[in-house]
């Protein structure tokens, strides 16, 4: 098959699902797990797709949410080293809800070899620990969003609502002092206010770049906040928001 026909396959087989991947083509075109990680690599470059872990994604219609995978992109060393730091918190024996979030994702692979339950309604991080022998995963139901693979809804709700968890880990769109913490989506703000009410503890894993910025929907006041896992930075009005988390309790941890 020549490469232009892989490509229109691939192109044609991205229409009818939101994800393929290079073990499928491998084996369907009968060429060579670098051939299609090239043919990927070039569609990508053509904005034709989105490549992912393992295999590639079609691009999102949507223009007011991007997907996780290329919000992994936004802030990506700042957002590591706060999914990392946050992996440190977690011990052995712990039952954690993890959110949608793009910084969440990045605690993952810091927590492989963790002896722990993970509750989570986000396709990406259940399928990340599939090889962990470790980490029991608790994938919630609801409605599926194909163009980030989360899912969402009044069944979501409900199973989180049944769940006590140690620890919830969650991002946002945006912070402020005067709204607290919100959300450009209303389905994942919800179930981000469910995982937060049912954890002992609550973390917010957030970049400073949104603080001082303000989405539509209300998550949550930040008097409800445990913790803020956040990174330095330059901003002279940082200060005003980490002495009013001091004021609240709210224990902030800056990842260096």
């Amino acid at each position: 098959m020549k490469k232009s026909e892989r490509h229109q396959f691939i192109l044609d087989f991205l229409k009818e699902s939101p994800y393929v991947d290079v073990a499928y083509l491998t084996e369907t075109l009968n060429v060579s797990e670098m051939t299609i990680r090239r043919d990927l690599s070039k569609l990508e470059e053509d904005k034709l797709l989105l490549r992912v872990h393992g295999g590639a994604r079609r691009i999102p219609t949507n223009r007011f949410e991007a997907p996780l995978d290329s919000r992994l992109l936004n802030n990506h060393i700042e957002k590591k080293a706060i999914g990392r730091y946050a992996a440190g918190l977690v011990q052995d024996g712990d039952v954690i809800a993890m959110d949608a979030s793009s910084t969440v994702y990045h605690m993952v692979e810091y927590l492989q070899d963790k002896k722990i339950t993970v509750i989570t309604n986000n396709i990406s991080i259940a399928m990340g620990f599939a090889k962990s022998e470790s980490v029991e995963v608790i994938l919630l139901g609801g409605k599926l969003r194909k163009s980030s693979l989360y899912v969402f809804g009044y069944d979501t709700l409900n199973m989180m609502e049944n769940y006590n968890t140690n620890k919830a880990f969650f991002s946002s769109t945006s912070l402020n002092i005067e709204n607290g913490l919100t959300d450009s989506s209303v389905n994942e703000g919800k179930t981000k206010k469910s995982m937060i009410l049912s954890a002992d503890e609550s973390f917010l894993l957030m970049d400073t770049s949104k603080f001082g910025t303000r989405s539509y929907y209300n998550v949550i006041s930040l008097e409800k906040l445990n913790h803020i896992i956040t990174n330095e930075s330059n901003r002279k009005d940082i200060i005003n928001y980490f002495n009013f988390f001091k004021e609240k309790n709210i224990q902030t941890h800056i990842c260096v």
